[in-house]
This record gives C-alpha cells, sequence and structure tokens, in this order.
C-alpha cells in the first residue's frame, strides 16, 4: 500500500525581493504549506540572489487534479494575468493592497500604469477565484468594492517579531551609536518616495533640534525609488539645516535589526498605508512608535501607536517626537502596548489559519 501525496500548492508574485514584505510573507506560507506537501513560489521578476529558491512563472507545470494556487495581488502585469487565466487550478487571492495611482503618476508613470492594471486584473480574475483573502479589512473593503464576496481577512505570513530572531549586525550597531545624537535616533522605514513624505519628517527632527532643543538624529532606511526626490531630501536636510539626517537605503535584516535596536522611537508621515509592517517591527524591539492615521494604521497598531491626523504637519510630528523623548510614561505605555499588540497578532497564527483554509481546498 504507497502513501498518497497530498496535492501541491504553489504561490505566484509578481516580483521577488530580499527583504520585499510580500515576498517575507511568501517565504513563509511556503515553509508552512511544506509541512505536508510540494509548495514553490514562482515569480515574473526574481532578484539574482533568489534565482535558485524562487522559480520563473514560465515554469509552473500543467495543473493537476485538485490543485490550489496563491496568486499574491500588489500590482499587476498582463503576462501574469494571462497565466493565471490560461491555468486549471482553483485561485486563491491573497490581496496585500494595490497603491493609489495618483501617487506615481506624475514621477513614475510606468509603476502607475501597472498599479491601473493591478486593478482591471482582480476585475478580470473575480470569477476564477474560489477564495478572497485580504490582510487587512481596510484592503477586504477594495475587494468588495471590485464585486469580490465572502472576503476573509487573515494577515497572511505577518510575522512582526522576526527580526528579534535574528543576530544584530554588530558592526551596523556600532555605526549607529557613533552617530546617533545625545537624545536619541528617530527611525523611518519606507520607500523614499513623495506620497511617503520624508520631507515631513526632515522639517520635525530640525524643529525638534532647534525648538524643543533635543539631539536627535533621523535615520532613513528604505530604497530610493526615484533618485530625484531622495536627492531633494538630502538638499532639504542641507538648506534648513537639519543635523544628522543618515538616508541608509535598502539594508540586510541583520542590520535592520541593529537599526531597530538603537532606535528611540519610528516615525511614518505616508499618506497610503495597506497594512504597516514596520511600525508592527518596531514596536516588536521595543521601539515606540509615531505615525499619521492613514488607510490601515488604526486597525493595524489599535492604540499602541500615537496617531496623529492624516494631514499632520512637522509641527505636530515634532511635538510627538519631543514628547516620546521627555516623558518617559508616555514612552514605557507606548512600549507595552507595542508589545502586547505583536503578542496579539502572532496569537492569532495567521499563516497557519490561511495555510489550514487552502488546504480544505486542495483536500
Amino acid at each position: 500500500m504507497t502513501s498518497r501525496v497530498a496535492a501541491p500548492i504553489h504561490q505566484v508574485v509578481i516580483g521577488a525581493t530580499p527583504g520585499d514584505a510580500i515576498t517575507s510573507m511568501a517565504l513563509r506560507l511556503r515553509a508552512e504549506l511544506r509541512r505536508d506537501r510540494p509548495s514553490e513560489i514562482y515569480a515574473l521578476h526574481r532578484d539574482p540572489s533568489l534565482v535558485d529558491d524562487v522559480r520563473a512563472v514560465g515554469d509552473l507545470a500543467p495543473a493537476g487534479r485538485g490543485e490550489v494556487l496563491v496568486y499574491h495581488s500588489s500590482y499587476g502585469d498582463p503576462e501574469v494575468t494571462q497565466a493565471l487565466l490560461d491555468r486549471r487550478e482553483r485561485i486563491v487571492l491573497a490581496y496585500h493592497n494595490i497603491t493609489p495611482s495618483s501617487f506615481y503618476l506624475r514621477h513614475q508613470p510606468q509603476v502607475a500604469a501597472a498599479l491601473e492594471w493591478g486593478r482591471h486584473e482582480l476585475s478580470l480574475l473575480r470569477e476564477r477565484v474560489c477564495m478572497a483573502v485580504a490582510d487587512s479589512s481596510f484592503n477586504a473593503a477594495d475587494l468588495v468594492a471590485l464585486g469580490y464576496r465572502d472576503v476573509e481577512v487573515i494577515p497572511v505570513g505577518l510575522h512582526p517579531s522576526h527580526l528579534t530572531t535574528i543576530a544584530p549586525s554588530p558592526s551596523m550597531a556600532s555605526r549607529v551609536r557613533r552617530w546617533a545624537g545625545s537624545d536619541g535616533t528617530v527611525l523611518a522605514v519606507a520607500q523614499v518616495m513623495p506620497h511617503k513624505r520624508i520631507d515631513v519628517l526632515v522639517h520635525a527632527v530640525h524643529l525638534v533640534q532647534t525648538v524643543h532643543g533635543l539631539d536627535v538624529g533621523l535615520l532613513i532606511v528604505g530604497s530610493h525609488r526615484l533618485p530625484s526626490y531622495a536627492s531633494a531630501v538630502v538638499e532639504l536636510a542641507r538648506r534648513l539645516p537639519a543635523d544628522r539626517v543618515w538616508m541608509a537605503g535598502s539594508v540586510a535584516d541583520r542590520d535592520l535589526a541593529a537599526i531597530y535596536r538603537c532606535s528611540t522611537a519610528m516615525v511614518s508621515a505616508s499618506l497610503h498605508e495597506g497594512l504597516a509592517v514596520p511600525p508592527l517591527e518596531a514596536m516588536a524591539v521595543g521601539v515606540p512608535v509615531i505615525s499619521r492615521d492613514v488607510g490601515a494604521v488604526a486597525e493595524t497598531t489599535r492604540s499602541a501607536a500615537l496617531l496623529l491626523p492624516a494631514d499632520a504637519g512637522p509641527m505636530l510630528f515634532a511635538e510627538a517626537i519631543a514628547r516620546i523623548h521627555v516623558d518617559d510614561g508616555v514612552r514605557r505605555e507606548l512600549i507595552r502596548r507595542g508589545s502586547d499588540r505583536v503578542k496579539a497578532i502572532e496569537a492569532s497564527r495567521p499563516t497557519e489559519r490561511f495555510a489550514a483554509a487552502v488546504r480544505k481546498l486542495a483536500a
């Protein structure tokens, strides 16, 4: 008598890049699915460092009976859309939010076009999708507006404390400590793009230094997706002047683990967030969070972050940053709430819940 191998459950992403939130989520889901069946990740675009770990979309074999394909949607590509429509598997949609194209239209029209196609793709796939999951209620509303029904909210692959399991880079920790101001380091983790409003944070830190008299620096971690905007941020810091503004670019996980541990606050002035993962990562290592109340931020952080109005400007950010650095009671309370929030999310075991639902479809 031979044992039966469980039907494979594979995943498709548009792009696979180390450190990318969706790639990391897909990798965690694959690890869970591989506990009882074959599971691979296929991508249209692969970072060279992942070509041995993530397969090309064109290598997807013909579907067998009972197979399920998980598609992670965050923007679109006609080649992937057609590949999905041509396949026989039942499709499970994991929706991670499609940023409004208006944020990219002026500076990166090609990215704006991919985002617009992503929304069109959701409509094309709707009748093929047998299960739709969004990683926040804010994102679920997008799918409902496009005609999807029975959308479940599960933050697939979310594991905010993962950096606490990684040994922080001693060399990066040493660099940050040598660079940091005597009163601390304010951290922003975001792509350096206009809608992330890094310029607001530069103005805010300038006010913290000059008006509130605190010696803090601003450390910005994230890819320079638009070099002209990154250059404008550097020039703004020079003109103000704002001391200690360090644009570190993209960093490895060991470096990021060290940076979080060396930071005294994390800030976000973004105009749009579909889930807001970096604030949770900060909370996991005991860093208080300040953020604009936009998108899914309030839903994700609950009462664990100091939330500012969606139109908050540099003065309000400066006051919030100063308060966290001078009011030990507020700081301790935010750290406590942040720890509780991360524990609650991870206790809900989102990856395992999603994997169990998909396994039922493939049974």
